[in-house]
């Protein structure tokens, strides 16, 4: 995938206006934006995201980038979503998955 040629000023004020999730799925469109996003955002923002999304996490060792426990949390997030979709769609429940518009997102082996 190619990225169009856009001012870093650009991309950094659209990037103020993305949510955790947004911001993490923007490192993965390109190796630009991922330079980027990785230069504006420290390691406390990522625990910052972690403490807000998911407030009952506590991690068991010591975390050396925060980061890599979001990208971890996110993806067992979406193979949950996507289990519960599953269950949903065999079982038919009284009461809907929380978010069925929830695609699928490739689970982590």
């Amino acid at each position: 995938m190619v990225c169009w040629p856009v001012c870093v000023s650009v991309l950094l004020a659209v990037f103020h206006y993305l949510d955790d999730i947004s911001l993490w799925q923007a490192t993965k469109v390109c190796l630009r934006w991922q330079n980027i996003l990785n230069a504006e955002l420290y390691e406390d923002q990522w625990k910052q995201f972690i403490d807000r999304r998911w407030p009952l996490f506590q991690p068991q060792y010591s975390v050396t980038c925060w980061k890599i426990v979001y990208s971890k949390m996110y993806g067992y997030f979406y193979c949950m979503m996507h289990y519960m979709q599953a269950q949903y769609k065999l079982s038919k429940p009284i009461l809907p998955v929380c978010c069925p518009s929830v695609t699928h997102v490739a689970c982590e082996q």
